[in-house]
C-alpha cells in the first residue's frame, strides 16, 4: 500500500460484473453511509435481483437513470445494470430540472430510480420524457411497483435473464463547450483497465476502509468507489463534505484510504484541536483536481503521517491518466506542481496546433491514448470526431513534459473552468445570462480563487439606458442553471474583445486576472 506495487498485484474483481462475487471477503461491509451498511454478500445478492428485474422488464442495452445523493443503493443498481448488460446513468442532482430534462431527452432512460428528496424533479422528468419512463422510488412508496425495496425483493434469488452483451457500462454527462451536454460512454473495458492500473500505482485498497466524500455522478467518485470494491475494500460515503463530518468518519471507521480534493484537505488540517488525535491508521490519501501546495503537504503530512498520491485525468479517461507517487512528494524534488507520469497502460503525447510532436519542455496540447479512454460520446458523432485524432483523445489541456518525463499542466486550451473540482463551461453560463433585460453582451471566465481554485466570473456589457445590477444577473441565472455554475462575481465593461470573426478573446480577458500566475490553472 505504501509504495508502487508490482505489476502482478491485482484487484479481486477484474470487471464491474465480478464485483462482490468473491466469497473470501463476502462478510465484510461493502458500503457504509452513516449507520447503514451493506455487506459484500448482500450487495451481490441484491445486484443479482436488480439484474433479474431489469433484464426481465426492459431487456438489455437500455439507460438506467439514478437520481439521489450518495446512497449505498447506487451500487446495487449500478452492478445490477452491468450484470443485465444495461447502462448506468447517474444524474447530477445539482443540475436544474431543465438541465436534467435535456439529458433524459438525449439518453431516453427506461427507468429512473430516485429518492423522495427529488420526487418533484422525477415527476417533471417523467412528464417531459419523449419515451416511456418508469419511476421507482428508493425510500418507500405506496405502490409495490414503484417502491424500490419491494420491486428488488420480488426478484431475489431468481435465475439470471439472458441478455445481449453491451460494451458500455456507464454514461456520464459533461457539459460541452457549446453548452450542450455530452454523454461520455465508459465501457466495461475502460473500468477493467483502471482496475488493473490502480494496484500498480499504490492504490490496491485490499481490506481497507476508503473514504469517498465525492458525488457519485462524478467520474472521480465512481472510479474510486468501484476500485475500492473491486479490491475488496469498504466504501465509506459522505453526503456532507464539511471538515467536522469527514474527520468524524475518518476516526469512527478507521479510514485507511481517501480521495480528496486539496480544498477539502485544507479544511481538514485547519480544524482546531487535532494535535492529540491518532491518525496512524490512515495509509494513503489520493487527491486530484489541483496540485498540492508545499505548505499544505507539510501540514497534511504532519497530521496524517501517510502517503500522498496525485491523480490527473478526465471523465473521458475514466478519471485517471497520470499519477505522482508518494515518493515524489518531496518538496526538494520540485515536482509538487507536476501531475506525474503516465499511469500504467496509458500513453501521453504533447502536440502543437498542427498535430506535430513538440520538443521536451515545449507547451502543447495533451493527448491521451489507452484502454481507459472512452470510445466517444453517446449519439454525437460530430463531438466524437472532434475529440480524437488518429486514436488519441484531445484533452484540450495544455502542458509539457520535463526532461525526466513528468507532465506539467500549463493552461486550458478549451475554455472550461474547474471550480471546486466541478467542470463549468462558459457557454452554458453565458446562455443562462443572455436574456436578462439589461444584458447586451456577456463573457464568462475563470479567475484565481484561494478556496475553489477557480471562480466563475461574468463580464457584462449592459444595454444603453440600463444599469448593471450584479445580484439581479446572478438571480436571473440561478433560475436556469445549477448553483455551482453561477458567477461568484460580476463586472462590467463597455465592450468585449473579439476576433475579426466575432469570437470572444477569452484569453485576453483572463490575462488581467492571471497575468502574475506562473500557470493558468489554479
Amino acid at each position: 500500500m505504501n509504495a508502487v506495487t508490482d505489476a502482478s498485484t491485482q484487484h479481486f474483481a477484474s470487471t464491474i460484473k465480478e464485483i462482490a462475487r468473491q466469497r473470501d471477503y463476502s462478510g465484510r461491509d461493502a458500503v457504509i453511509l452513516r449507520d447503514t451498511a451493506i455487506s459484500f454478500a448482500e450487495l451481490d445478492r441484491r445486484a443479482d435481483a436488480v439484474a433479474a428485474g431489469l433484464g426481465s422488464t426492459f431487456g438489455s442495452g437500455c439507460a438506467i437513470a439514478f437520481l439521489s445523493q450518495s446512497s449505498p443503493l447506487l451500487f446495487e443498481i449500478l452492478l445490477g445494470s452491468a450484470r443485465s448488460d444495461n447502462i448506468f446513468l447517474p444524474l447530477n442532482w445539482r443540475l436544474s430540472v431543465q438541465e436534467m430534462q435535456e439529458i433524459v431527452s438525449l439518453s431516453a432512460p427506461v427507468v429512473l430510480f430516485a429518492d423522495e428528496t427529488f420526487r418533484d424533479a422525477a415527476d417533471a422528468l417523467k412528464q417531459s420524457a419523449t419515451a416511456p419512463l418508469t419511476l421507482i422510488f428508493l425510500d418507500g412508496d405506496d405502490r409495490p411497483d414503484t417502491d424500490y425495496a419491494r420491486w428488488r425483493n420480488s426478484h431475489l434469488d431468481l435465475p439470471p435473464v439472458a441478455t445481449e452483451p453491451t460494451p458500455e457500462a456507464l454514461r456520464l454527462y459533461t457539459s460541452g463547450t457549446t453548452g450542450r451536454p455530452k454523454g461520455v460512454r465508459l465501457t466495461h473495458d475502460n473500468f477493467s483497465a483502471i482496475f488493473r492500473c490502480f494496484p500498480q500505482i499504490g492504490l490496491d485498497y485490499q481490506g481497507g476502509n476508503v473514504l469517498v466524500p465525492l458525488p457519485l455522478f462524478h467520474v472521480a467518485g465512481i472510479a474510486i468507489s468501484l476500485n475500492a470494491l473491486a479490491g475488496g475494500g469498504t466504501v465509506v460515503l459522505a453526503n456532507d463534505a464539511n471538515a467536522p463530518t469527514l474527520l468524524d468518519l475518518i476516526v469512527r471507521h478507521k479510514v485507511t484510504d481517501a480521495f480528496l480534493v486539496p480544498a477539502i484537505l485544507l479544511s481538514l488540517v485547519q480544524q482546531p484541536g487535532l494535535a492529540a488525535q491518532d491518525f496512524s491508521f490512515v495509509q494513503t490519501i489520493a487527491y486530484g483536481a489541483a496540485p498540492i501546495s508545499e505548505e499544505l503537504l507539510k501540514q497534511a503530512s504532519a497530521l496524517f503521517g501517510c502517503d500522498f498520491i496525485q491523480l490527473y485525468g478526465l471523465t473521458e479517461t475514466t478519471g485517471t491518466a497520470t499519477f505522482l507517487p508518494s515518493a515524489e512528494h518531496d518538496a526538494g524534488k520540485g515536482l509538487l506542481r507536476s501531475c506525474g507520469r503516465p499511469s500504467p497502460g496509458v500513453e501521453i503525447r504533447i502536440v502543437d496546433e498542427n498535430g506535430a510532436l513538440v520538443p521536451t519542455g515545449a507547451v502543447g496540447e495533451i493527448q491521451i491514448r489507452g484502454a481507459n479512454v472512452t470510445p466517444g460520446y453517446w449519439n454525437d458523432e460530430d463531438a466524437t470526431a472532434a475529440a480524437f485524432c488518429d486514436g488519441w483523445f484531445k484533452t484540450g489541456d495544455a502542458g509539457y513534459f520535463n526532461a525526466e518525463g513528468y507532465l506539467f499542466l500549463h493552461d486550458r486550451i478549451k475554455d472550461m473552468i474547474v471550480t471546486g473540482g466541478e467542470n463549468v463551461y462558459p457557454a452554458e453560463v453565458e446562455n443562462a445570462i443572455f436574456g436578462h433585460p439589461a444584458v447586451a453582451d456577456v463573457a464568462v471566465i475563470g479567475v484565481p480563487d484561494p478556496k475553489w481554485g477557480e471562480a466563475v466570473m461574468a463580464i457584462i456589457v449592459v444595454k444603453p439606458g440600463c444599469e448593471g445590477d450584479p445580484q439581479s444577473i446572478i438571480d436571473w441565472a440561478r433560475e436556469r442553471i445549477a448553483g455551482y455554475k453561477l458567477p461568484k462575481s460580476v463586472t462590467f465593461r463597455d465592450e468585449l474583445p473579439r476576433t475579426p470573426s466575432g469570437k470572444i478573446l477569452r484569453r485576453e480577458l483572463r490575462e488581467a486576472f492571471w497575468g502574475d500566475q506562473a500557470r493558468r490553472i489554479n
